[in-house]
């Protein structure tokens, strides 16, 4: 009776009979059993074969492998052999030159020395670490001279200078400008962020206020400004590592209360005035031939300006005629002047310097009284102008520099010549009070360069 509830089908598994109990398997439940494992054990086999596949390719590999480490075993065993037979071959050569009193054994143990002495420091200064204190103690500008001077070290220092900057920031140099006892100085003031301390260095061969000053190439450069008596047009190089003034062609036009901004290697004076208060030609001092070129004028003429480099181009801002307060923009490959946004708050007298890809205007004075407003713009956004936290001293006739991220404001005037030095941080937006000049001065100029 149980035989007869099921039925066999031939060449495969036996199956419920259709009046069989629902709850045994059916006969389909059965074969789709049937199927999967038949489909398992397929891919088992092919993962077998391509197991044995890569068993295979890999003991091959090994094979080559083996044949190589064979091969490269007896070229070092050979190298071996040409190598001690070099030698033979020197010792040999050496015993008759000796001997024959052709060369001393001093003399070739020097000569040996002079060509081993680059291989030697080669593999002594690849180490980062020796490159970098070695860096530390020449200084950037001592660092680039030095890469100058020997091959063997040049790409060690190189590879260190981008780092050196960072932990070594450029000094600022305060230049000219006057004071209650003084019409016009002469006096250089420096000033280490590094150690936050000033030193003095050679004064310029020409007391100025109302200067301009920039660094190209790691040199000092100012122009310009008023003696006490006349506007001048003299123009003067200092060289940090040398510590010394080197006196240049004098600009094309006298002129004071100027900006003077390097850009694609080139000195660049614009803006200004002069005695005839006549508008003035931008002028570009080449380093190469040590002579200036005369270019189109500011469009709009200011009666002075500051101006910084962003992105290649030369940003000048200042107040013309109808006091209105304009930034103009020149590009030194075109030769050519557009205008950008206005400043919104109008004054004379301001500093400015470009920090991290935007330029910043500080102080100045607004008809009334001097002011403490500090502006920043970012030049690639349209123009627009953001007011951030105003300066500890309200001041007009400062200087501004950038230097480490941060944007200096150096001196000027309330009334009376200020000493006080203040450092605003973009990152932080606040202010930080420095060591103050050991001159207090207005109408100074300041630039950046490395000691």
């Amino acid at each position: 009776a149980r035989a007869a509830r099921y039925s066999t089908v031939e060449q495969g598994p036996a199956v419920l009979a259709p009046h069989a109990c629902p709850s045994m398997c059916s006969r389909t439940s059965l074969e789709a059993l049937v199927a999967e494992q038949r489909s398992i054990v397929h891919d088992l086999l092919s993962q077998t074969q391509l197991l044995e596949l890569r068993q295979d390719r890999l003991t091959q590999e090994a094979q080559r492998a083996g044949e190589e480490m064979k091969s490269l075993r007896e070229g070092h065993q050979q190298l071996l052999k040409d190598f001690g037979n070099l030698q033979e071959e020197f010792g040999a050569a050496r015993d008759c030159l000796t001997g024959a009193n052709l060369v001393s054994r001093p003399a070739l143990d020097r000569k040996l020395s002079r060509r081993r002495a680059p291989r030697v420091l080669q593999t002594a200064v690849e180490d980062p670490g020796l490159s970098l204190a070695l860096g530390h103690a020449l200084g950037v500008v001592g660092c680039m001279r030095f890469r100058e001077t020997t091959r063997g070290l040049s790409q060690g220092l190189g590879k260190c200078l981008p780092l050196l900057k960072k932990r070594m920031p450029p000094d600022i140099y305060v230049l000219g400008g006057k004071n209650d006892s003084s019409p016009a100085l002469a006096t250089v003031e420096c000033f280490s962020p590094l150690h936050g301390e000033w030193r003095a260095v050679p004064p310029m061969t020409v007391k100025r206020y109302g200067c301009a000053a920039a660094t190209v190439n790691g040199q000092l450069y100012v122009v310009g400004g008023h003696d006490g008596q006349k506007t001048v047009a003299s123009a003067e190089r200092f060289d940090p590592s040398l510590n010394r003034w080197t006196r240049l062609p004098d600009l094309l036009m006298a002129r004071s209360r100027c900006a003077a901004v390097a850009a694609r290697g080139a000195l660049h004076v614009l803006g200004g005035r002069s005695e005839s208060r006549a508008a003035l030609p931008t002028e570009r001092f080449s380093t190469s031939t040590n002579k200036w070129q005369a270019l189109p004028p500011m469009p709009l003429a200011p009666l002075g300006c500051a101006a910084a480099e962003l992105s290649g181009f030369i940003y000048a801002v200042g107040v013309n005629a109808d006091r209105n307060m304009i930034v103009e923009v020149f590009d030194p490959v075109t030769c050519r002047w557009s205008t950008v946004a206005p400043v919104p708050r109008h004054r004379f007298g301001v500093a400015a310097a470009a920090v991290a890809g935007s330029l910043y205007i500080a102080g100045g004075h607004n008809g009334q009284k001097a002011v403490a407003e500090l502006e920043r713009c970012d030049c690639n956004k349209k123009g627009h102008w953001e007011l951030l936290p105003n300066a500890p001293n309200a001041r007009h006739g400062s200087a501004a520099a950038a230097a480490a991220g941060s944007f200096y404001l150096i001196g000027g005037d309330d009334g009376k010549s200020l000493a006080s030095v203040e450092r605003f941080d973009p990152t932080l937006k606040c202010w930080v009070t420095l060591p103050p000049l050991p001159t207090g001065r207005f109408g100074c100029a300041a630039a950046v360069a490395w000691g």
